[in-house]
Formats: structure tokens, C-alpha cells, sequence
């Protein structure tokens, strides 16, 4: 089954070549463009055969299933085609056109393939794919004192809530947003300030390594006012009677919509189904909360049980040396 997902991996690598080769056929003249769809496809590339030497290396030398399960492995392999779909020449094509569009592939980008990629454990696996000193060696700078208070603070959820919100709130702002849109650097930086924050963000939520930051109510709590707040630049841009964004110009006009009508739809995908979308993690940690709580009560009914039936215990003993 491995040998299928390097295959797999191999596929991915091809189609993101092939892509990137449309693309630049298409569009010779943005060199731009073109210098960054190849770094994309050595990036998407490497990662997948890193991941998948990990995944063998894992096995091989623990003989265990349980580090990395094939769901996991499965994962990883839907966050990268969703990457490599999003990021097609086609999807460009539309998403150039339709602000709609766009917002619908940022959402992709922020809460669909992070959570993917975290439940796969990609550091991880990646770090077997290393020679083992240098495991060694990352794993001794890890274990410096200030990398850790590094990290520690970094990846507190008040810091990495104001990071996810922030991102996700400056470039759905008029002007940065026409910036990502006139430069094609600035837009890439846009799109990987959302995976970076994403992830940071998905990572306290999921914890596939299961030391949590929070309790499962504290991060149900917490994704609930990630939800209400990263909602309301879609509400404004349905209820503002005016356009906001007017980077693209009329080309929504091409899809049978005015430019206010493709606004009010990217406020509708913003707030309604990334609302929606939300609601699968509440769900899954408010059931996980009802478990510890489970877990909780009947581990103290058993030590109040316990600690009742000592005096007995102890009275029969003693009855039983008397005797």
C-alpha cells in the first residue's frame, strides 16, 4: 500500500508539472508568474517525496502502524490535490474573473487543506525522512531553552488568534486586497500568510500529537469566537449597499453577474458555509468534552468509592489478625 501512495505522491508531483506548463504556455509574457508556479511545483513535489520516504522510514524502522495511520496518510494525500486543483491555471482563470471565486479559494486555503495537513502529522514524518543525525540534530535544537519559550509563546492561543483573525481581516481589506492582485509576489505572500496562520491556528485545535494547550471545552469555546468573528467581513460585504472591492473591475460581468451581485455572493461564501464549516469542529470537541467529563466523574466516583471502603476494609483486616 505504501508503494501506491509513493505513486500517488509521483502523480501529484506530474499533474502540478503539467500544470505549471499550461500555465506558462498560456501566459509567456508574466515571467513572474511563471518563476512562481515552478517554485510551487518543486515545493509540492518535494514535500510529497519527503513525505512518503517518512512514512516508509517510520514503518520500517518502528514496525508500527499506529505513529502514522492510513487515514492520516490519506490526509495528506487530499490536502496536496486540493493544493494542486486551487492553484491551477483553470482555477486562476476564474478566480482572476469572479471575486466570488476568490474568496472561495481562500477559504480552501485556510480551512479546508490546514486542518488536512495537520491531522497528517507532516512535521513529523518529514523529520524521519531525514538522515538520522541530522533528526538528532534538530531534535537537540529543539530542546534549547529559548526555542522553546520560542514556540511556547508563539504558539499561544491568544497570539495565534490574533494572527489568523489579523491575517484573514487585512487582506480582505480593499487595498491589500488590489495589492494581491497587482503583484504577483504579494499575492503568493497572501496565500502563504493564510497557510502559515492556518495551520498554527488548526494545530491548537486538532493536537494530533495529543498534548493539548486546552481542554476540549476551552478550544470549543475558542473556535466558536474564531467562527462568529472571521464572519463579519463577509456579513459587510452582503449587507454594503456599495462595491468594496473593485480590483476586478467588470469581468464578473463575462459570468452574467454585476460586480455588486459577485460581491454579495463572496460575502455569502465567507459567512454562511465557512460558518457552516466551523460547526464540524465544535461539534467533534463538544463530543470529545462530553467524554472527558465521562472520564472524569467516574474516575472520582471511583475514588470516593475507594476512599469509603477503606475504613471497612482496614476494620476487617484488623478483625481478621484479632481472630
Amino acid at each position: 500500500m505504501l508503494k501506491k501512495f509513493a505513486a500517488a505522491f509521483a502523480l501529484f508531483g506530474l499533474c502540478s508539472i503539467s500544470a505549471a506548463s499550461a500555465h506558462a504556455v498560456g501566459d509567456a509574457s508574466q515571467a513572474t508568474a511563471a518563476t512562481i508556479r515552478f517554485l510551487e511545483v518543486i515545493l509540492i513535489t518535494v514535500a510529497c517525496i519527503a513525505y512518503a520516504k517518512g512514512i516508509l522510514r517510520i514503518r520500517r524502522e518502528t514496525g508500527s502502524r499506529h505513529v502514522v495511520q492510513n487515514w492520516q496518510v490519506l490526509s495528506f494525500v487530499a490536502a496536496i490535490t486540493l493544493f494542486i486543483i486551487i492553484l491551477s491555471p483553470q482555477v486562476d482563470e476564474i478566480t482572476d474573473a469572479l471575486f466570488s471565486a476568490h474568496m472561495g479559494q481562500h477559504l480552501v486555503l485556510m480551512l479546508v487543506i490546514p486542518p488536512l495537513l495537520v491531522w497528517s502529522r507532516p512535521i513529523l514524518v518529514m523529520l524521519w525522512a531525514l538522515p538520522r543525525g541530522w533528526r538528532k540534530g534538530f531534535a537537540t535544537s529543539y530542546s534549547a531553552q529559548w526555542v522553546r519559550w520560542a514556540v511556547w509563546h508563539l504558539m499561544h492561543p491568544l497570539c495565534t488568534a490574533v494572527l489568523f483573525l489579523g491575517t484573514f481581516s487585512f487582506w480582505h481589506l480593499p487595498r491589500p486586497y488590489a495589492w494581491s492582485l497587482e503583484n504577483e509576489w504579494v499575492h503568493t505572500f497572501e496565500h502563504l500568510s493564510f497557510v502559515v496562520t492556518a495551520l498554527m491556528f488548526w494545530t491548537l485545535i486538532i493536537e494530533p500529537s495529543g498534548r493539548r494547550r486546552m481542554a476540549f471545552m476551552s478550544t470549543m469555546l475558542y473556535v466558536s469566537a474564531i467562527a462568529v468573528l472571521s464572519g463579519l467581513p463577509g456579513a459587510l460585504m452582503i449587507l454594503s449597499p456599495v462595491m468594496l472591492f473593485k480590483a476586478h473591475g467588470s469581468a464578473a460581468l463575462q459570468w452574467g453577474l454585476t460586480p455588486l451581485e459577485d460581491q454579495q455572493i463572496a460575502g455569502l461564501i465567507m459567512w454562511v458555509p465557512a460558518g457552516i464549516f466551523f460547526l464540524v469542529p465544535i461539534a467533534w470537541l463538544f463530543v470529545r468534552s462530553l467524554q472527558d467529563a465521562e472520564r472524569r466523574a467516574m474516575a472520582h466516583s471511583a475514588a470516593v468509592l475507594l476512599f469509603l471502603a477503606a475504613p471497612a476494609v482496614m476494620l476487617g483486616c484488623s478483625q481478621a489478625l484479632a481472630a
